[in-house]
């Protein structure tokens, strides 16, 4: 009879929680990377966990960083705000391991999120899936950058063949496996090639004159196929064109394929169609990609990206109404407040600082400028630094994607702060501040990134000229 061969148990050891991640047993292998101090260990499972501000507490209380380490406390930074350091740690890490993996995932996760290069991203992302071909991080990455079909179906297939679970994947993995399938659909939709193409020349300065209603929001009365259509303008939008399931009934658009939207409150299912012409005062676009959007979007019939505009510096004038698309930005001879603009999922987003009114101290936070908000909002967390004392009740939104999340909880916190420039020059005061949930991790899992604030309409009417430069990376502000 065959006997059962003796293995040690100083290989059997590091073997079980290896075994208990493979099994998507995240917690447990936590635990036991922690029985054999291995600490890159346990920061991978907390991060498949998406629970990284313990991954922050465990990866800055090594006294004796490794490549590797590092790479995955680079990935807990982006996760929670601070490209920055995720960019140091990252660039700390590639040159002192050239076989290192998680310095490239890392640094092609900053490229992409954060420096929005998606050139830089696919070099990273590809030479970490030529290392470590087992492990799905870099294939995730490397699905949202790939250069060809071929390349996206290839990494599709490996990841099938991986079937990774926990975070990101259980929320990315949908919806970027499906925009890999609906490229050939897309492509015979349009085999012009390119989307949103004006229909001639644009001049090197074309103003657009806007609406507001009476919650500030700003809208475009345009037309598509010669219906007139009510767009809000969206600088949260991205790329996105978006119409309610009303506007396309009577638009009857031809159908391209079905998707899953993403956004900062989740996701939803949808469907994307053709559109011919769009029609915005004198400017005219022609091939449309169309999505359908959740909900009644706040009574439009539909939204605009700003990215949709193309890389224009785009100036809103909120006292003239007009929304103006430049060749060169103003910045150097115009008035107010220049700041570095970045890209987060094509979302504008500037460094402020926040001061609670008569306190000593300043909180640094990365906030998103969104026109498609009327309100400005803390995340829950953002918002505990400013106050543990609130009111909780719940908001029944009706605009954005997310229908699981479209109860949000709302605080209201009874304290004035005032909003500065990373420098300390002075943006704008509130009498109270207002946190809600979809800007915290369980609901924000859409750009892997943590907002601490959202900037809409309500901070935004506090200037008269919002100025965004979308290739100098520059935002100017002219307060009223």
């Amino acid at each position: 009879m065959p006997q059962t061969p003796w293995i040690p148990a100083s290989i059997l050891a590091p073997l079980a929680p290896n075994l208990l991640f493979q099994k998507g047993e995240f917690a447990r292998a936590r635990s036991g990377y922690r029985a054999l101090h291995s600490y890159e260990g346990e920061l991978h499972a907390l991060l498949r966990l998406d629970r990284w501000q313990e991954a922050l507490t465990v990866g800055e209380k090594v006294t004796a960083p490794t490549p590797e380490g590092e790479g995955l406390l680079a990935l807990a930074y982006l996760r929670s705000g601070q490209p920055q350091r995720a960019q140091q740690s990252a660039e700390w890490a590639a040159p002192r391991d050239s076989s290192a993996y998680w310095p490239l995932v890392a640094l092609g996760a900053v490229a992409l999120r954060w420096k929005a290069s998606r050139d830089e991203a696919h070099g990273h992302f590809l030479r970490a899936t030529q290392q470590r071909p087992e492990l799905a991080e870099g294939w995730l990455g490397l699905l949202a950058v790939a250069a060809t079909p071929e390349e996206a179906q290839q990494v599709v297939a490996a990841l099938a063949r991986l079937a990774p679970r926990g975070y990101p994947f259980d929320f990315w993995s949908q919806p970027l496996r499906l925009s890999v399938q609906n490229q050939p659909f897309v492509s015979r939709a349009f085999p012009e090639g390119g989307m949103f193409c004006p229909q001639t020349p644009l001049p090197p300065v074309q103003t657009l004159s806007f609406k507001r209603d009476p919650r500030g929001m700003i809208y475009f009365d345009a037309l598509i196929e010669g219906q007139p259509m009510r767009l809000l303008y969206d600088t949260g939008g991205g790329h996105h064109c978006m119409l309610t399931s009303q506007a396309l009934a009577r638009l009857q658009p031809a159908f391209v394929a079905s998707t899953v939207l993403t956004g900062i409150q989740g996701q939803s299912a949808g469907q994307l169609y053709r559109g011919e012409r769009l029609q915005i005062g004198e400017l005219e676009l022609r091939r449309l990609l169309i999505e359908s959007a959740p909900g009644n979007l706040g009574g439009f019939d539909g939204l605009i990206g700003w990215r949709v505009l193309g890389e224009r510096v785009q100036r809103i004038d909120l006292r003239q109404n007009t929304l103006t698309l430049l060749e060169k930005p103003a910045f150097r001879e115009g008035p107010g407040i220049s700041l570095p603009l970045h890209f987060v999922a094509d979302q504008p987003v500037i460094g402020v600082r926040c001061r609670r009114q008569g306190r000593v101290g300043e909180v640094a936070l990365w906030a998103i400028l969104d026109t498609g908000a009327t309100q400005d909002f803390f995340s829950l967390r953002a918002g505990a630094q400013l106050s543990a004392r609130f009111r909780r009740d719940r908001l029944q939104t009706t605009m954005g994607i997310g229908q699981s999340h479209k109860q949000i909880e709302r605080r209201t916190l009874s304290v004035g702060y005032e909003l500065l420039t990373p420098e300390s020059r002075f943006l704008a005061s509130y009498s109270e501040a207002t946190a809600a949930s979809f800007l915290d991790k369980v609901h924000n899992p859409a750009t892997g990134f943590e907002h601490g604030l959202l900037l809409g309409m309500n901070f935004l009417s506090h200037f008269s000229v919002i100025e965004l430069d979308p290739l100098g990376r520059r935002v100017r502000l002219v307060p009223l």
